[in-house]
């Protein structure tokens, strides 16, 4: 019999650089003296990640969370609701509630004493720009699930939640969320333990060779490397026989991510000839993810207020 495991539980450890999740541009210019002569150079944005929402599909009027992890002389928001720019300065994040999809961006600028002799003594401008996109669509009602290991995830209200207990693993090692007992339409979270000599490429080479071990006659499997919340990721989809449906072909869809010691598979699984029906709303559940230090810095932000 084969396991009923979402791909594998691995004892591996990963460390994956980091990278941004929004889209930015940046440019500096070095004003010397008073005789403002403009000298362009390029300029390293702030730390990433640098702008970032806690859902990037959300469903109309819910609440999504952006923030950014800097600060600088003038940072405004525009989009939605701030329509062409509302100055944020001496904030580090906001509160939405968008009903359409929208793309949000943040324009910052900061000074900062620009290097020289006696005689060429000035100020370096710095202008960067990050955006992202909240995309809404119709969803059933939501709730969020915190795992006591860190993470979170969105959930359909009545789903059920099962944890399973794996040997020799903490809790909310392997954590199921679908509508009933072994529904074909379900999700699930592996966290996994990473070794420090391990790579992503690596991770995602050993799931995709544990995928025979849990389906038969595997079609259009695709691998697509992308950046998630400001980290290292690749997504996973293939189509297959499912052992425990007998005679049903499902589409299956697994985010692959690595935040330091941490290694996630989020996975999910539909009916093929139910795709049309159900796709959106696995897709915003697995993307509804947050790895548990960025879930940490979210909640630091006291988003109720």
């Amino acid at each position: 019999m084969r396991s009923i495991i979402p791909f594998l539980v691995l004892s591996l450890c990963i460390t994956a650089p980091s990278t941004s999740h929004s889209q930015n541009t940046a440019k500096t210019t070095i004003t010397q003296g008073k005789d403002n002569t403009i000298v362009k150079a390029p300029i390293t944005p702030p730390a990433l990640p640098d702008f970032i929402s806690s859902a990037t599909v959300t469903a109309p009027g819910d609440d999504v969370t952006l923030s950014w992890n800097f600060t600088a002389d003038k940072i405004v928001i525009a989009g939605g609701r701030f329509k062409n720019g509302v100055n944020v300065t001496s904030l580090t994040h906001v509160l939405v509630h968008p009903r359409v999809t929208t793309r949000y961006k943040l324009f910052v600028l900061s000074h900062t004493p620009a290097n020289g002799t006696a005689n060429t003594k000035g100020v370096e401008t710095h202008h960067a720009m990050y955006s992202l996109v909240v995309n809404v669509v119709h969803l059933p009602p939501m709730e969020n699930y915190h795992s006591v290991r860190g993470w979170g995830i969105r959930n359909v209200v009545g789903w059920d939640k099962f944890n399973i207990k794996l040997p020799n693993m903490p809790a909310d090692s392997l954590v199921f969320f679908q509508p009933k007992m072994d529904s074909e339409l379900r999700m699930a979270v592996s966290t996994v333990v990473m070794g420090a000599n391990q790579t992503l490429d690596n991770f995602c080479q050993m799931v995709e060779a544990d995928v025979p071990s849990h389906y038969d006659s595997i079609q259009q499997l695709t691998l697509q490397p992308l950046t998630y919340h400001g980290l290292n990721a690749d997504l996973l989809r293939f189509s297959a026989l499912d052992d425990s449906h007998p005679g049903t072909r499902v589409m299956e869809e697994a985010l692959i991510v690595m935040d330091g010691t941490d290694g996630y598979v989020v996975s999910g699984r539909m009916a093929l000839d139910k795709v049309e029906k159900d796709g959106m709303l696995l897709d915003s559940l697995i993307h509804s993810f947050i790895p548990a230090k960025l879930y940490q810095h979210i909640a630091d932000k006291d988003v109720s207020h």
